[in-house]
């Protein structure tokens, strides 16, 4: 293990502001139960599905809660109205609930979205084998000492968020009080 960072840690001679002559997609430095997962891509599925489920208590309060004050706001008369003109349980979701609750959906989607984008803690925890944007940045900027990389990628996460978030805005429309 020792030669394994000596051997990572030695600079080439002719190359300033210090590049690693092996620079492999391996952090230096290394996690608990690094040494016990081997590669593959078995590996890597179940890291995948572990980070996948350790996400969802984290955003399901969010969903809920943002799910349930529109709810509570539905006006139970329109259900009512499409009940006594026919409407079967699936054409009144369809036609009445899913319209009325698509702000509330596509905002409680983008906040999903903007807090898994960057959650760091989570995907560090868990993942040896997955290789996501916050940990490459993480990667680059503390193991590497590549700066500038970092701070590009970190624009790049910050760009993709901002889009998306715009995205969900301009999707949600004037329903969503802060939308204008």
């Amino acid at each position: 293990m020792i030669a394994d960072v000596e051997a990572r840690l030695a600079f080439h001679d002719a190359a300033l502001g210090g590049r690693i002559e092996e620079a492999d997609e391996r952090p230096l430095a290394r996690r608990p139960g690094d040494d016990c997962v081997e590669g593959g891509a078995d590996a890597a599925r179940k890291e995948e599905r572990s980070a996948d489920l350790a996400h969802r208590p984290l955003e399901l309060p969010r969903v809920i809660l943002t799910l349930m004050a529109s709810i509570e706001k539905l006006d139970p008369a329109l259900e009512e109205a499409a009940r006594s003109l026919g409407a079967v349980p699936w054409q009144v979701l369809r036609d009445v609930l899913l319209p009325a609750l698509k702000p509330a959906l596509l905002s409680s989607g983008a906040i999903c979205f903007a807090t898994a984008m960057g959650a760091f803690g989570t995907a560090f925890t868990l993942a040896t084998q997955i290789n996501v944007l916050p940990l490459t940045i993480y990667n680059e900027f503390t193991n590497y000492a590549n700066f500038a990389m970092a701070a590009a990628l970190s624009i790049v996460l910050g760009l993709i968020t901002w889009a998306a978030l715009a995205l969900a805005r301009s999707l949600a429309g004037a329903g969503v009080a802060a939308a204008g």
